[in-house]
C-alpha cells in the first residue's frame, strides 16, 4: 500500500533525527533544527486539516440548513454565496485556524534563528516577523493563500448548489454534492496549506542569510525513497552563494534558495558560517556537483 502524505512527512523528520544522532557534534544541532521545522511544517499541515474538515461541516450544515427553509432554495444560495464570506467563515472557525497558521509561523521563525546561530552566526538577534520580505509573506498568507483555498473555493460550492438547484429533484443531492466539492477543496487546500508554510520556511532562512550575509549554506533534508533526483546531489552538501544561485530545479520560476527542488520539496538551505562549514563533515559541492543537479532536474 502506499504512503500517505502525514506518513512521509513523519517518516521525514525522523530520518532527520538519525542524521543528526550520527553527524559530528557541530552539526547536529543544526540538523535537529531542521527536523524542528520539518515538524512545525507537518504538525501545521495536520491541524490545518483537521481544522478545515470541521469547518467545512459546518458550511455543509449551513447549506442544510438553508436548503430545509422552505423557500425558493437557488435564491436562498445564492443570496448565501454574496454574503461577506469572509465574515461568515470566520464566525465558523476560520479565524482560529489562522491563528494556529500564523503561530506555526512564528515557530519555525524560531527554529531558524537556531538553526543559524548553531551554524557559526552567534550574534543573530531575533528575525523581526515586521521586516519588509517577512511581512510580505505573512501578507501573501492571510491575503492570497486563505482567499484562494478556503473563501472562494466556499462561494463556488454555494453558487454551484444553488445552479443544481434549479434542475434537482432532491434537495438533499444539492446538499450531498456540496460535501463532495468541499471534500475534494479540503484535500487540495491542505496540500497548498503544506506548501505555504514550507515557502515560509525558506523565505524565512533566505532572510536568515541576508542577515547574516552569509556566503555559504548546508543544503540540508531527508534523504529517502522519495528525494527527487536534483535534491539527492544536493543534499547534505555545502554551497556557496554563488552555486546556489547557478541552480534551477525545473519547475519554479523562483530560486531554489526559497523553492528547493520544487513542490513539496522537504530541503532547505540553511545558511552557515566558514568556520562551522570546514568543522561539519559536510563535503562542499562542486561546480559539477550544481549541473548534475539541474540536468537531473530537466
Amino acid at each position: 500500500m502506499a504512503k500517505g502524505q502525514a506518513e512521509r512527512d513523519a517518516e521525514a523528520v525522523a530520518d532527520v533525527r538519525r542524521q543528526a544522532r550520527s553527524a559530528d557534534s557541530a552539526l547536529r544541532p543544526v540538523l535537529n533544527n531542521v527536523a524542528s521545522s520539518l515538524d512545525i511544517e507537518r504538525m501545521a499541515a495536520r491541524t490545518f486539516e483537521n481544522q478545515l474538515k470541521l469547518l467545512y461541516g459546518r458550511v455543509s450544515d449551513f447549506v442544510r440548513a438553508l436548503i430545509a427553509g422552505g423557500e425558493d432554495t437557488r435564491a436562498v444560495l445564492v443570496n448565501a454565496s454574496r454574503l461577506p464570506m469572509e465574515d461568515l467563515l470566520t464566525r465558523l472557525g476560520m479565524g482560529d485556524m489562522i491563528q494556529s497558521f500564523t503561530a506555526a509561523q512564528v515557530a519555525a521563525l524560531r527554529s531558524a534563528e537556531n538553526a543559524a546561530r548553531a551554524a557559526g552566526f552567534d550574534d543573530l538577534g531575533a528575525l523581526d516577523p515586521s521586516e519588509p520580505v517577512l511581512r510580505a509573506a505573512l501578507d501573501r498568507t492571510l491575503e492570497a493563500f486563505w482567499q484562494e483555498q478556503v473563501v472562494l473555493p466556499t462561494r463556488r460550492a454555494i453558487l454551484d448548489a444553488a445552479v443544481d438547484a434549479l434542475t434537482a429533484t432532491s434537495m438533499e443531492g444539492v446538499a450531498q454534492r456540496v460535501e463532495r466539492t468541499l471534500d475534494t477543496t479540503a484535500a487540495r487546500a491542505t496540500t497548498e496549506a503544506r506548501t505555504e508554510i514550507a515557502r515560509w520556511n525558506r523565505t524565512v532562512q533566505a532572510v536568515s542569510a541576508a542577515e547574516t550575509d552569509a556566503e555559504l549554506f548546508a543544503y540540508l533534508g531527508p534523504v529517502d525513497g522519495v528525494t527527487r533526483p536534483f535534491c539527492r546531489v544536493l543534499a547534505q552538501h555545502i554551497l556557496t552563494k554563488e552555486q546556489v544561485a547557478e541552480l534551477d530545479n525545473g519547475q519554479t520560476a523562483d530560486s531554489p534558495l526559497t523553492s528547493g527542488g520544487g513542490y513539496n520539496c522537504r530541503h532547505v538551505f540553511n545558511p552557515v558560517s566558514r568556520a562551522f562549514a570546514e568543522r561539519s563533515g559536510l563535503p562542499f559541492a562542486t561546480d559539477a556537483d550544481v549541473a548534475q543537479a539541474n540536468r537531473r532536474a530537466a
